[in-house]
């Protein structure tokens, strides 16, 4: 796969705002440490936490995923892990 440089806004950092790479994303996914599937609205999601090696002061991302009726999945939030995450809809 060849690198991606499309960066995905996230979160402001201090005074720096963060954005994570396609790349980023893809292996925080393979290298998920947990994944949740649920269902609003009719919709399938996909909540996954995975390590991100970038940045010393974020070990791991969330991120939330659309899985649309083809199965094409649409990133829609990627961010530094904060606490109850997994816990939110």
């Amino acid at each position: 796969m060849p690198h991606t440089t499309t960066k995905i806004p996230s979160f402001l950092h201090g005074d720096r705002a963060c954005t994570y790479t396609l790349d980023d994303v893809v292996e925080a996914i393979q290298g998920a440490t947990l994944v949740r599937h649920y269902t609003k609205k009719g919709l399938t999601y996909a909540k996954v936490i995975g390590p991100y090696h970038a940045d010393a002061l974020i070990p791991f991302l969330e991120i939330i995923m659309r899985i649309d009726a083809a199965g094409r999945i649409h990133v829609f939030h990627v961010n530094a892990l904060q606490d109850g995450f997994m816990n939110r809809d």
